[in-house]
């Protein structure tokens, strides 16, 4: 067994603000070079695997490019930096077309009834095809819970071109084995190598390629087609206005929510009322019909669990972790403490959100209101998320400096 990349030991915003000073050094003119290689598991010295932080917010983007500028000079960090708003771009685009989730999830609950005793889906997602890099990575996101980014790619475009699975059901695997699962980033991705994000656009994985970038340890000559081919999905979705206002909960009592998509709250909680109590919404197994791997659960569970412990110390103030099915246990928690108002930091597109949004519904039955705050990272990027990624990284220097004035 290989070990995971992180475990539940690690799970807090100081193991994470740990690690961002160990990497600081890898932001710079290494990272612009080396960045493509992928060196193997437990040995990736040219990345800095902090995206298990960033996908809970346990590390913020800003203080991520705060630590590459205060080592690097912006022209050898630049390319780090633009990295690093990948993510925040992906969620932006997705936020303003909520139907290309709503599509991807009824296509892969109907791909995983079609293909449950399927033995080439379930030989390729036990590892046991005939390509020796696509079952060591593989092994690699089950046992470790991550793969680099190079190989993310080389990964999707073999299992949906050389292995003719379907698109939905990679994403899904991935969803359920990797730390720094994130909606937006992993569907987003998946189309963009499936050729439907960017029509017509395929991204091909080669063995050239694969073993250039994997220092001879991978080239699988003679395996993988030469030629992609089209997938068929025509569903065109226009961009949605994005709604970024923040209610005022000044003088309001207030139950705090706190979700595994952001649990950043001891940089936001000010604007929130008064808070009398928290609530850790545990969330990790509706990543997928299938749930989510133990090294996920264990992280993000535990990630949860140590936000709130940390802040009802902070604040005084008594806490609770839910499964979402336990709403009711929410408004008598709320009824108790006497709060008029139940508030969370804003949640993407994606699971967490499918589950808040039925959490409103019965808080609304109950009358108790439900309000979300967009942090002012998302509210002054995800704006410039109306195309591709080439037109939005033109802007990230002018969305840096509107966050400096903002933040």
């Amino acid at each position: 067994m290989k070990k995971p990349l992180v475990n539940s030991s690690d799970a807090s915003r100081g193991a994470g603000l740990s690690r961002l000073s160990r990497v600081k050094s890898r932001m710079g003119k290494q990272y612009r070079k080396n960045r493509n290689y992928d060196t193997g598991a437990g040995q990736h010295k040219y990345v800095t695997t902090l995206s298990p932080w960033v996908s809970l917010r346990l590390l913020y983007e800003q203080e991520i490019i705060n630590a590459a500028l205060s080592a690097h000079k912006f022209c050898d960090a630049e390319k780090f930096i633009q990295e690093v708003f990948w993510r925040t771009y992906w969620k932006g685009w997705l936020e303003m077309r909520p139907m290309v989730w709503r599509e991807f999830t009824r296509q892969r609950d109907a791909a995983l009834a079609d293909f449950r005793d399927d033995t080439e889906y379930l030989m390729a997602i036990s590892g046991n095809t005939n390509i020796e890099c696509f079952n060591e990575w593989v092994i690699d996101l089950k046992e470790t819970g991550y793969l680099h980014n190079h190989a993310r790619m080389w990964f999707a475009s073999i299992w949906i071109f050389t292995l003719r699975l379907p698109w939905v059901l990679g994403a899904d695997f991935f969803l359920q084995n990797l730390l720094d699962g994130d909606a937006a980033s992993n569907t987003l991705s998946w189309r963009w190598v499936a050729g439907i994000q960017t029509p017509g656009k395929i991204y091909l994985a080669r063995a050239e390629n694969i073993n250039k970038f994997t220092d001879g340890r991978h080239k699988p000559v003679g395996k993988l087609v030469s030629k992609g081919f089209a997938i068929d999905d025509s569903a065109s979705f226009n961009a949605e206005p994005l709604q970024l206002m923040n209610k005022s909960l000044r003088g309001r009592r207030t139950l705090l929510i706190v979700t595994d998509n952001d649990l950043g709250i001891d940089t936001s909680y000010k604007t929130f009322g008064e808070i009398v109590g928290v609530v850790g919404l545990d969330t990790v197994q509706f990543r997928s019909p299938k749930g989510a791997s133990q090294n996920v659960s264990n992280f993000v569970t535990s990630a949860v669990l140590n936000t709130i412990e940390e802040f009802s110390k902070k604040k005084s103030i008594p806490a609770r972790f839910l499964s979402p099915n336990n709403w009711t246990l929410i408004t008598d928690f709320a009824r108790q403490l006497g709060a008029e108002t139940c508030v969370a930091l804003r949640t993407p597109i994606g699971p967490t959100r499918d589950v808040l949004g039925n959490i409103n519904t019965f808080l609304k039955l109950s009358r108790t209101e439900f309000v979300e705050h967009t942090r002012i990272w998302d509210q002054v990027s995800w704006p410039h998320a109306t195309k591709g990624y080439f037109k939005f990284k033109g802007v990230i220097p002018k969305v840096l400096s509107s966050l400096e004035q903002n933040l």
